[in-house]
Parts: C-alpha cells; sequence; structure tokens
C-alpha cells in the first residue's frame, strides 16, 4: 500500500506541466461530469482542505507531451485513452479515521447502485483499498480507487478508456504490486 502511495506521488510529481494547462481547462471539467466514468467527490469537502489535491484534463497532445518525458510507449498510450485524473489525499488520525471509513462505505454503495463493479478488494491489518471500474458497451470507462490507511485516505478518479492490461504491466514495471495483479485479472 506505501508503495502504491510511493508510486502516485512520483506520478504526480512528473506532471507538472499538466497544472499549468489545468487552468486554461477548468471548463471543460464540465463536460467531464456527464462521462459515465466520472465519480463526483465533492463530498470530500466536509473533511477539510486536502494533504494533497491533483486534478489532470488530459488532451492527446498533453499525454503524448508527458508519455514522452518518460519514454515509455505504454504510459503515453494509457494517457492517451485517459481524459481526467483525479487525486485526493488526506492525512487520518484516530478522531476522523471513523469518519473516512463511514464515507467510503457510502461511496461504495453510491457507486454499486450506479452498476460500478468491484474489482478488487485489499485488506491488511492497517488499510483497506478497493477498486471500482465502470464498463459500457463492454469497454471500462472509468476507475475509483477508495484507500484508507492508518495514516491517510486516498480518494482517486479515472476517466477515460482504460486497458486493464496495460495498467498491470505498468503496474510491475513501476513497482506497485497492489495494481500488478490487473493483469492476470483481464485473462
Amino acid at each position: 500500500m506505501k508503495q502504491m502511495r510511493k508510486t502516485l506521488r512520483i506520478l504526480l510529481l512528473v506532471l507538472p506541466a499538466v497544472a499549468i494547462a489545468m487552468g486554461a481547462r477548468a471548463q471543460e471539467s464540465e463536460n467531464y461530469k456527464k462521462h459515465p466514468g466520472y465519480v463526483d467527490l465533492s463530498f470530500l469537502k466536509a473533511f477539510g482542505e486536502p494533504e494533497s489535491t491533483v486534478e489532470i484534463f488530459l488532451t492527446p497532445g498533453l499525454a503524448r507531451l508527458i508519455g514522452s518525458m518518460d519514454e515509455d510507449k505504454e504510459l503515453q498510450s494509457v494517457l492517451e485513452k485517459l481524459l481526467m485524473i483525479k487525486v485526493y489525499t488526506f492525512k487520518t488520525k484516530p478522531t476522523n479515521r471513523q469518519a473516512f471509513a463511514r464515507k467510503m462505505r457510502d461511496v461504495r454503495q453510491k457507486l454499486l447502485d450506479q452498476h460500478w463493479v468491484r474489482f478488487m478488494n485489499v485488506k491488511d491489518r492497517d488499510s483497506h483499498t478497493e477498486v471500482f471500474i465502470k464498463e459500457t458497451h463492454k469497454q471500462i470507462q472509468g476507475m475509483t480507487i477508495l484507500s484508507l490507511g492508518d495514516r491517510e485516505a486516498t480518494f482517486v478518479n479515472l476517466v477515460g478508456m482504460i486497458d486493464l492490461e496495460s495498467i498491470g504491466k505498468l503496474s510491475k514495471k513501476y513497482n506497485i504490486p497492489e495494481l500488478d495483479s490487473l493483469k492476470q485479472k483481464t485473462k
């Protein structure tokens, strides 16, 4: 779990060029809200300001730019199919952990009610991570990751075409063991 967070942070550090484009693309966020893979995470405002927030609107050109920074064609291919990435990370304490756990249950039920499929559920002694996918017309249109640990809660929404096999390969390459099993689950 710690490795997944570390990898997400590295990815977020690699994407500073995206921040420049984000301001000009704020209007486009309204269009993404209509996409079947979009999840409204505005309820998180009740927890105050997150420790870190990333909202990335990807155009094909921007995805190619980011992919070319790493010269990783597979990463570039995955990014070109995504429209938006949202990541919210909050510090958790004993005083707010139960509130985050309740909110995760609420979000889980909302996703299931909207025909999202819980694709993966990983529990260990100090953390719980769930991965949901939204499929329409036999294509995965979105992925939502809910993760709660002793020290932080992370909510992720990927919007766009998602190829689980490619993500599984990338997770192995970049050492994200929690997502490595995606490659096997697609076979």
